[in-house]
């Protein structure tokens, strides 16, 4: 009985050949998975986040930013906007705008030239041509009066009268004097048309006054009441051309 135990427990040749065979089969096919991608049996892959992660968490180089910009091909963030932003009304407040030559605003001035001069007149037998109103320059509003001059003059008005402007009232003008009209001083003055007709004026020296700018002249009724408020302009040579007044305020 000891001898046949002993005979059992000993393995045929053929069964360790199988054995061999089938070891070598099972390592060529685990070979073969390997090569083609293959994973382990049981891995699962998640299609939907693979690339647009790295291993440490953060996003990848498929991950697109969501602020309305795309990536381009180096790398760099292009913003293309939104559809909001595309269809959003544009703002004609924010534009910039040049107050100097185009106006802008409702001109509430008591003489504001918007419509016509309003009996505003001039020194006759001076170099003051004209006066009307034009659209070429504004302070406020769209018009101003354009005071047309040709020739010289030490001193020459544009005024209006037939007024009552009590005593201590501040009128002020806004006057745009051109480069080259050889004006060297503004004077804004009230006058007193009844006896003893007296005058008074705030002068504004070229020094301190813009070219091709507006200008602010103040003048303040003195302790009588004036019948005439104007703007007075002393000259230093021949000048053919156009000054302009716009929003007189009181």
């Amino acid at each position: 009985m000891a001898a046949r135990a002993s005979l059992q427990t000993q393995p045929r040749a053929p069964v360790r050949l199988l054995s061999t065979l089938l070891f070598g089969l099972a390592a060529c096919i685990d070979t073969a998975d390997l090569a083609s991608g293959g994973g382990p049996a049981g891995a699962a892959v998640d299609s939907s986040t693979e690339g647009d992660s790295e291993p440490d968490g953060s996003p990848g180089t498929d991950a697109q930013p969501t602020d309305g910009s795309i990536e381009s091909g180096d790398g760099t963030a292009e913003d293309v906007g939104t559809d909001a932003e595309a269809d959003a009304p544009h703002d004609a407040a924010s534009d910039s705008f040049d107050s100097a030559t185009e106006g802008g605003g409702a001109d509430t001035g008591r003489y504001n030239f918007e419509t016509d001069t309003q009996g505003w007149g001039y020194d006759s037998g001076g170099p003051i041509t004209s006066v009307q109103r034009t659209l070429a320059r504004a302070y406020l509003g769209v018009a101003s009066l354009e005071v047309d001059l040709n020739g010289s003059g030490n001193a020459v008005a544009v005024f209006k009268k037939d007024l009552s402007v009590s005593a201590g009232t501040v009128v002020t003008f806004h006057v745009w004097v051109p480069i080259g009209s050889n004006i060297t001083e503004i004077q804004g003055f009230a006058y007193e048309t009844t006896s003893p007709y007296r005058w008074f004026g705030t002068d504004l020296a070229a020094a301190n006054f813009a070219l091709d700018a507006w200008n602010t002249v103040e003048v303040t009724v003195p302790a009588w009441t004036a019948g005439e408020i104007g703007l007075q302009l002393t000259t230093s040579g021949s000048f053919t051309g156009a000054v302009y007044v716009d929003s007189v305020t009181w």
